[in-house]
């Protein structure tokens, strides 16, 4: 039998309202359980009994429940999950190094050809080597004096011999270094065209085999012409000393824009200096 004695207090008007907190200073004095079978037998009840006497803790005040407010949570829109890779289809994987095999070797042998044969051209015009005209010569070949009408005007003729030179020699030797290869191949491929015009202004005609019109035809013209264009837009490979630049293995619009601005060049120079239609030239006297 468990006996309580709690002296209840009146709360104090502060307290009173939806929170209701009781507290007690008096002591509560609690009787230990004790097992009937256990206890010794006396007539005595005070005997039998022991008080225990403790101060507790004035028990937790009552909260009364309050209404609750719905939780909000923001709206996302999660990441679509990556769809599943069928087992037959192929996983993208780092492409393998392309081998260019013996391309940089063909390159190599076109451009030693082709450059060297624009420099031994240029140094005759420059220079009379190999039995050339030399750049009084062929300022005279340009001005065309068995029929001046279809020649180059002659207050530039001077400038156009030592242009042609430089621009030849130059562009061949750096194609065979493999330097500069846009530029170069530019130089050469504008001055081949212009002497393609020429010779088929000259000979009052077009005819494509060399052996034709009097020895007039344009094949090697046509090849040399060929060849710059190719070596402008393939790039000169990894035997280069072009071979760190992109153009070298992986020539783009830049290589193309090249050859577009040789052509124009060309094309502007001989109507500004010449502008004979060579599809309807007399051409110069049988001699």
């Amino acid at each position: 039998m468990i006996v309580n004695s709690v002296a209840d207090a009146p709360a104090p008007a502060a307290q009173q309202g939806p929170v209701r907190k009781s507290s007690s200073d008096e002591p509560v004095h609690t009787e230990p359980f004790a097992d009937v079978d256990d206890a010794p037998i006396d007539d005595d009840a005070d005997g039998r009994r022991r008080y225990a006497e403790q101060l507790t803790e004035p028990p937790l005040p009552y909260i009364e429940p309050q209404p609750t407010v719905p939780l909000v949570v923001d709206e996302y829109e999660a990441e679509p999950l990556p769809e599943p890779v069928a087992a037959d289809e192929p996983v993208a994987t780092q492409a393998p190094k392309v081998r260019r095999g013996t391309l940089d070797l063909g390159l190599l042998i076109l451009r030693l050809v082709v450059g060297a044969t624009f420099t031994v051209h240029g140094l005759q015009k420059l220079t009379g080597w190999f039995n050339g005209p030399g750049p009084d010569g062929f300022a005279d070949y340009l001005a065309n004096h068995p029929n001046p009408s279809i020649g180059f005007r002659g207050d530039v003729t001077t400038i156009l011999s030592l242009v042609a030179g430089v621009s030849e020699t130059a562009g061949g030797i750096l194609l065979i270094l493999g330097l500069l290869t846009p530029i170069a191949g530019a130089a050469v491929l504008g001055t081949i065209a212009i002497a393609t015009t020429y010779k088929v202004t000259l000979a009052g005609g077009l005819w494509f085999f060399a052996a034709d019109g009097g020895g007039n035809g344009i094949e090697l013209e046509v090849l040399l012409a060929a060849a710059a264009a190719a070596l402008i837009l393939t790039g000169p490979g990894t035997y280069s000393v072009d071979r760190r630049w992109g153009w070298s293995r992986r020539p783009a619009w830049g290589s193309a824009a090249c050859v577009v601005v040789a052509i124009g060049a060309a094309v502007a120079i001989w109507i500004l200096f010449n502008g004979t239609d060579p599809l309807t030239s007399p051409g110069n006297p049988a001699g």
